[in-house]
């Protein structure tokens, strides 16, 4: 597919980063799963935060001869990390009866690279807190209504960090702290140390902005 955001630049009908933006959110807001009800339009929605980061850095060069220029772009690998999660959401979901570790290996070594690079000072604590999760995931859902199930309560806060640093959007930030307490306090009762310390980062993290529109050299350390 076409980087539509460059041809739009070409045409003259996104002149500056802001209206990159309001290009941006306007299409995706046509491929995202919670806009459309349905998953069938991921690989659009990813390829468009791709383009995005392309057309950042195409503009930076057609305004590079202006004393105000857009900086040169710089390879944001914040907003990476949190495309690999995007695709571990989608493939690595909890009670699975058989994951694929074929393609959830990869993935899952892209994903700490681009944290590695990202700059994040604790690396073991990720590590840590991604083998947490992984148990999580394997455990089977107890008692009534699942309300054992601590992979279920998981699903939608990794959802809407993830969503929220793709997508730009405030009300994914809103809806992450919905029983988050509740489910941190769970964590710490199971023993998930390491994947609580870590979810509390992503979410103080989510004040440095979204990955799609902030600065990838923002960062929080990892609270120890």
């Amino acid at each position: 597919m076409k980087n539509v955001f460059i041809q739009l630049i070409d045409e003259g009908r996104i002149p500056s980063l802001d209206a990159l933006k309001r290009a941006y959110r306007r299409l995706v807001m046509k491929t995202h799963p919670d806009a459309i009800g349905s998953n069938h339009l991921v690989k659009e929605f990813l390829e468009f935060s791709e383009f995005y980061e392309e057309a950042k850095a195409y503009l930076s060069k057609q305004y590079q001869h202006l004393p105000s220029g857009v900086p040169p772009s710089v390879k944001n690998y914040r907003l990476e990390f949190f495309r690999q999660l995007k695709k571990l959401e989608a493939i690595d979901t909890p009670y699975t009866y058989r994951r694929d570790w074929k393609q959830i290996t990869p993935i899952k070594a892209a994903a700490l690279e681009m944290f590695e690079k990202w700059g994040i000072n604790d690396i073991e604590l990720y590590i840590t807190a991604d083998i947490e999760y992984d148990r999580v995931k394997s455990e089977k859902p107890e008692g009534p209504y699942l309300k054992k199930a601590l992979g279920l309560n998981l699903l939608p806060v990794f959802h809407n960090v993830i969503m929220f640093h793709l997508t730009g959007r405030i009300v994914y930030q809103k809806q992450v702290r919905q029983n988050l307490n509740a489910i941190l306090d769970r964590l710490n009762l199971s023993g998930y140390v390491a994947l609580r310390e870590y979810i509390e980062f992503l979410v103080a993290d989510m004040e440095n902005g979204a990955a799609i529109f902030g600065s990838p050299t923002r960062y929080r350390k990892l609270k120890k």
